[in-house]
């Protein structure tokens, strides 16, 4: 389904967002969105159950979308939830790189031509070993243990990813990004895709993982090809103390995340990753920025990121409301914001923060 907004020709006149020409974010339904956010950009292109991810990004939806970027109309984003418009961080054109400003002109003189991207980021199964209430109500674990015909969906499934996103060439692709909806060390068929996609047809790519970090020591070995490939792992943990750990990573036991975090310590020191904790910021955790910033540090991260918690629809209203400590409607905004402002204020050059 199409789904547009309003002109923005007039308010973002001259300004550039570089996503539609260098990213495809993939849900787990299969569903192709050229943005890393389909809360932003609504709209899907094309279904990578159906057909190759080259054909999608170069059908006319996906060119139309583009356009709209270059005539700064932005009819197909939604400015009310793109955190990128919202942070005023949209691009002028001396803004570019010469990468960047090379991709904007290209399209404007042909916006028929085959069109690949840099960046991927691929959900594809939201299985997962926990059930944190800001994400879900209970564990999911797809094709897993039922059976038979459980295993043949997944085969199946494996298959057509493998065949629409990894089958063809492709010189240009520096990176996916996985798990986004799930637990990539938790799902059989992400880590299937993996072990059957051939690298020798995206020589530049490089695996960046999104994790909660509970099975990177026991199940690092299913990456297979890619463990040399891994250039950055972002770990999700919302706490530096047990309780409040437990808490808002529901399932998970903060001594197997500690063990884990001093496993990898030694393994990104030794492998050269970037490595990336991350706070969902919210009622439960707004006291602990700066003992997650030292915790964080000391367990190796090279950064620490902070995220304001998003609406997935899990909770009632009234209960994400509640949680949601940075929205201005919140009775203790004020004293939340004053913690985050006085964190800040640090100046902490590696801690970094979204929404």
């Amino acid at each position: 389904m199409v789904i547009k907004f309003p002109d923005k020709s007039k308010t973002l006149k001259g300004l550039y967002c570089l996503a539609p020409f260098e990213t495809a974010m993939i849900n787990e339904w299969g569903k192709v969105y050229i943005c890393g956010c389909d809360a932003w950009l609504p709209t899907p292109v094309g279904n990578i159950n159906d057909e190759p991810i080259d054909v999608i990004l170069n059908n006319a939806l996906s060119n139309q979308i583009r356009s709209s970027i270059l005539d700064h109309t932005y009819t197909f984003c939604n400015e009310k939830t793109c955190k990128v418009i919202q942070n005023n961080e949209l691009l002028t054109r001396s803004q570019l790189g010469e990468k960047e400003a090379d991709i904007i002109d290209w399209q404007k003189k042909d916006k028929t031509s085959s069109y690949s991207i840099r960046r991927i980021f691929f959900a594809g199964d939201r299985t997962c070993n926990l059930s944190c209430p800001s994400c879900r109500t209970k564990v999911i674990k797809y094709y897993q243990h039922g059976g038979r015909d459980q295993e043949s969906k997944r085969d199946r499934l494996v298959d057509r990813f493998v065949k629409n996103l990894f089958s063809s060439p492709n010189h240009k692709l520096e990176e996916i990004v996985l798990s986004t909806s799930g637990e990539l060390f938790a799902s059989e068929v992400l880590l299937r895709v993996l072990e059957q996609a051939n690298l020798e047809n995206f020589p530049r790519c490089k695996l960046h993982i999104q994790t909660n970090g509970l099975l990177l020591k026991d199940r690092w070995h299913r990456l297979g090809q890619w463990k040399d490939r891994v250039s950055t792992v972002n770990l999700t943990a919302d706490a530096s103390t047990k309780d409040v750990y437990e808490k808002l990573r529901r399932g998970g036991r903060y001594e197997r995340l500690l063990e884990n975090l001093q496993w990898f310590k030694e393994k990104k020191t030794k492998d050269n990753i970037n490595f990336i904790m991350k706070m969902v910021v919210q009622r439960d955790n707004i006291h602990q920025l700066e003992d997650f910033y030292e915790f964080g540090k000391r367990n190796g991260a090279d950064e620490v990121h902070y995220c304001r918690i998003t609406d997935w629809a899990v909770m009632s209203p009234e209960t994400f409301a509640s949680v949601d400590i940075l929205s201005d409607k919140h009775p203790d905004h004020e004293r939340a914001n004053g913690i985050l402002e006085a964190f800040k204020s640090k100046g902490h050059q590696d801690a970094k923060f979204f929404g």
